[in-house]
């Protein structure tokens, strides 16, 4: 029956991704290939781009940009067949930052700025925050320091509004790091006190040069 077929598809792409989580690649990659061509014999496309990226994050781990990102973009372009609006913004983001791990920041930006219409337009805050962290890493990694520390900003604002921590604490280690690339050592450390402070009461942005 189609919808056995698609819940053992769904087991093994779960399997696949805490596997992957794990870095156990070989055992995750055999799970995922066994999702793929179960939910294509019941036509799951949705859950196809899922699978894909998934696939894509292990071969980005493992260095293999090339195929990380045609495994992107073959689930981009499953998103768009199916209207998957949440899943192109994710697509675009993982291009982005198979992009931007081989220091081509330019077309890292392209992408990740594709990923936060697409979020905006959702209402989708948390992408949003994920989405501007990477757009301030690519522009701190090409030397862009003012606007890497804005898109920094908007991060952690996004992430205060969404209650985020872990994008909180990214957005305050990436402007601290920034600031030090600056040699504005003095914001630097108190960005890099208040990454590591328990509950730090306040949090500046340090947006003004």
């Amino acid at each position: 029956a189609i919808g056995d077929k698609r819940g053992e598809a769904k087991s093994y792409n779960n399997i696949g991704d805490a596997l992957c989580q794990q870095g156990r690649y070989g055992e995750a990659t055999l799970n995922l290939e066994k999702a793929i061509v179960l939910f294509q014999e019941v036509n799951a496309r949705q859950d196809l781009a899922t699978v894909r990226l998934n696939l894509g994050h292990i071969a980005q781990s493992k260095g293999r940009y090339h195929q990380a990102i045609a495994a992107y973009r073959a689930a981009l372009d499953t998103c768009r067949k199916t209207g998957d609006l949440r899943h192109q913004a994710a697509a675009f983001y993982d291009i982005g930052t198979a992009y931007q791990q081989q220091e081509y920041y330019d077309q890292a930006l392209i992408h990740h700025q594709r990923a936060e219409v697409i979020a905006k337009d959702l209402g989708d805050l948390t992408m949003q925050a994920i989405v501007n962290l990477g757009m301030a890493d690519a522009l701190s990694g090409s030397g862009s320091h003012a606007e890497a520390i804005e898109h920094y900003r908007c991060c952690l604002e996004l992430a205060l509004q969404t209650e985020d921590l872990l994008q909180k604490a990214k957005a305050l280690e990436g402007m601290a790091e920034t600031r030090r690339r600056m040699r504005d050592f003095s914001n630097a450390r108190i960005l890099f006190r208040l990454r590591h402070a328990r509950r730090p009461e306040r949090v500046e942005c340090f947006a003004e040069e």
